[in-house]
């Protein structure tokens, strides 16, 4: 099991996985930090046997984020099969993965860390593994040349990529509907690409979930399949479109925001344009 969320400022990405063959118990990474890179306090917190957590209680394990050689761990993706941890440093312009996540350590450090120009990382705020394609999926709220209409990049290895290698795919450009994104989502089963996407810069705000099938091929400035925005849909008195999560077995997709509500909208394999939430949590 796998269940994502994200916020901004002290609490930022949340993630819990179930250990195999372990009924009932659940570990827990969270990603602390501050929109501000000289914030010197981000870290990850780890805590075993999630299910029982209740009022206040102490990580099993804190990760020096910065010490690690990270800034901002704005979100988290578990990958189960190999017990990896991928982490967005924000204002580093990295992806860092650590090993044997459900064993991390005060000092451990990332195994691998995607880095550098090549990379068209700029300021990665959310990821994603479709473990079926073996794909790294990274939503850049900016593009490499500065503007803000932002790609999602794509690397087809993920299991191995390191270090300053250029994405097999980044998608970005007018046709995409893309602008700052967030966050995403992958339904593997579908191989579709869901991404919140914050707003239009200064040519108007237009928050949206845009929505992408046959994920596995996109590439390049490609028309979005379906995007849900509008009056309705309520993103504009929400400040953003933060994050996107789907609940395949009701069909139905999540959306947070910078602010306390969850907006709900289904059916997600066919929702389009302007539409009201399902439900409001």
């Amino acid at each position: 099991m796998r269940a994502l969320f994200g916020a901004v400022l002290v609490l930022v990405g949340l993630l819990m996985a179930q250990v195999a063959g372990a009924a009932n118990q659940h570990q827990l990474w969270v990603g602390t930090g501050e929109y501000d890179p000289a914030a010197g306090w981000d870290a990850i917190l780890y805590y075993e046997k999630a299910e029982t957590i209740n009022g206040n209680r102490s990580p099993d394990v804190t990760v020096d984020f910065g010490s690690a050689g990270g800034n901002f761990p704005h979100m988290l993706a578990y990958r189960s099969s190999t017990d990896e941890l991928y982490v967005t440093s924000l204002f580093n312009d990295e992806i860092l993965i650590f090993s044997n996540a459900r064993h991390l350590t005060p000092g451990s450090t990332p195994s691998r860390i995607i880095s550098g120009p090549t990379t068209s990382l700029y300021e990665p705020h959310g990821l994603w593994i479709d473990e079926t394609h073996d794909t790294l999926y990274v939503a850049n709220r900016f593009n490499a040349l500065g503007g803000l209409s932002g790609t999602v990049t794509a690397w087809k290895n993920a299991s191995t990529v390191n270090g300053n290698v250029h994405p097999d795919r980044v998608i970005g450009g007018n046709l995409t509907g893309l602008a700052q994104p967030f966050n995403v989502f992958v339904d593997e089963t579908n191989d579709r690409l869901y991404v919140a996407s914050a707003n239009e810069g200064p040519a108007g705000p237009d928050p949206a979930i845009v929505i992408f099938d046959n994920a596995s091929t996109k590439n390049g400035n490609v028309p979005f399949t379906r995007k849900v925005a509008g009056p309705l849909t309520t993103f504009f008195s929400h400040l953003t479109v933060h994050n996107v999560f789907l609940d395949p077995v009701r069909d139905e997709f999540y959306v947070a925001h910078h602010q306390s509500d969850i907006l709900v909208f289904g059916p997600a394999s066919t929702v389009n344009g302007n539409v009201s939430p399902t439900r409001t949590l």
